[in-house]
């Protein structure tokens, strides 16, 4: 299939699984799964001529398939939500408008509120009672998670964890540094703006302060560890090396730096 479809093209391809034989309709189905994701296929229709429904007047009837076509975008609209985050085809597979969930997916990535948008899907979501309920609980748990958390430093904490988990390292260290200074700024500058970065060395400053008093110097390194892996990341310079080029160490730095997340959120009046 690979060599009779060309990547410039655009294809909608018919599948007859009247005569294949044995397990041949089973395999074909799967390739073609594969094939969507180098090819570009619009469609799939699978069409089965039903001769053990044979009529008394040995007219056979061709039914079609439909239900495959739909578990094949929906496996391919999960996938994409799995693994980055991106929910708009999930959303338009089970009907809701295309450029709401366009505007809704721009907005969480610009830190907007959108809790009336967020509560409009999962209402939608909740309308479901079959098969599709449960294919989109993972972007609803999602959703609601972006309810709960109602301080932007925590939004970040939890794209930056969701990022961890796609193993996204860049983008992750970067929300959770930001995560961690508005968590400060929020504690010891009484949330105001943050204009100039001498205002986000201090806020470190203060929150080295808040930890050496509670005897938790540990964290103090660990935080200065994250700015200066974070700093090497987004800048190219080769400081704090070993994190760069070790995984395992670089995994143990970022779970330290949730554990001071959920140390300075208690600290919040």
């Amino acid at each position: 299939m690979l060599k009779e479809l060309s990547p410039e093209g655009e294809y909608n391809v018919i599948l007859d699984m009247t005569h294949g034989f044995r397990t041949m309709p089973t395999v074909m189905s799967f390739s073609i799964m594969l094939v969507q994701t180098l090819r570009k296929i619009e469609n799939i229709d699978i069409y089965y001529g039903a001769f053990d429904m044979m009529d008394s007047l040995g007219r056979t009837p061709v039914l079609k398939i439909d239900f495959v076509n739909k578990l094949s975008k929906f496996t391919q609209a999960l996938s994409i939500y799995q693994n980055t985050g991106y929910f708009v085809q999930l959303l338009k597979e089970v009907d809701y408008p295309e450029d709401r969930g366009k505007d809704l997916h721009f907005k969480l990535e610009m830190n907007r509120r959108v809790k009336k948008q967020v509560e409009e899907i999962i209402n939608h979501l909740d309308s479901f009672s079959d098969y599709r309920r449960e294919i989109c609980l993972p972007l609803k748990k999602d959703l609601e998670n972006v309810i709960k958390t109602k301080r932007l430093h925590g939004r970040m904490i939890e794209k930056a964890k969701k990022l961890f988990e796609q193993k996204q390292y860049l983008k992750a260290l970067i929300l959770l540094y930001e995560g961690l200074i508005l968590c400060g700024n929020d504690i010891f500058n009484k949330n105001k703006e943050i204009k100039h970065k001498d205002e986000q060395l201090n806020i470190r400053n203060e929150i080295k302060k808040y930890f050496d008093k509670q005897g938790l110097e540990n964290y103090s390194k660990d935080l200065q560890t994250i700015t200066e892996v974070r700093n090497s990341v987004v800048h190219g310079n080769d400081k704090q090396q070993q994190y760069l080029e070790n995984e395992n160490k670089f995994i143990q730095l970022f779970n330290k730096g949730i554990e001071i997340y959920e140390i300075l959120s208690k600290a919040i009046v």
